[in-house]
């Protein structure tokens, strides 16, 4: 009997550190041009309010996980995820930062799904990179302080 508590006791600290689940970024009719698409799994299990608020770059303790990818194609997963529920966005930008398609889909159980659909659209492009941010290749980076050298 020990031997099944220690193996379901195993069984359950594997499934607690989470799992990789297959991303699916759709409709196939949306297909904006960009240079970066983001995808970011968030602590909440509620979406951000725009894409404006998903783009932020100065919320990562929000954020659980944060893949990069340059083609629709290679987006395939969301890599491995804590387990519970968690909201997913999607973000396309073009090679300046400036947003070209966001989606995102709430309430992700990722004990149990199967896969991450997320439904996205073309959004207007009005922002790109945060105040204090540069842009290079469609990321949104911080500029390191050259040290006097």
């Amino acid at each position: 009997m020990t031997r099944w508590l220690a193996i379901t006791m195993m069984l359950l600290a594997l499934t607690s550190c989470g799992r990789e689940v297959p991303l699916r970024i759709g409709p196939a009719s949306v297909e904006p041009t960009f240079a970066l698409l983001e995808v970011r799994v968030w602590r909440s299990a509620e979406c951000p309010l725009s894409a404006a608020d998903a783009a932020s770059v100065d919320n990562f303790g929000d954020v659980a996980v944060v893949r990069y990818y340059t083609s629709l194609a290679s987006a395939t997963s969301v890599g491995v995820v804590p387990s519970g529920a968690h909201a997913v966005s999607v973000l396309a930008r073009d090679g300046t930062c400036v947003a070209r398609a966001y989606g995102c889909t709430p309430r992700v159980d990722f004990a149990s799904a199967a896969s991450v659909d997320v439904v996205w659209a073309t959004v207007a492009p009005s922002f790109a990179c945060s105040a204090g941010y540069q842009c290079g290749a469609g990321s949104c980076f911080e500029p390191r302080l050259d040290a006097g050298r």
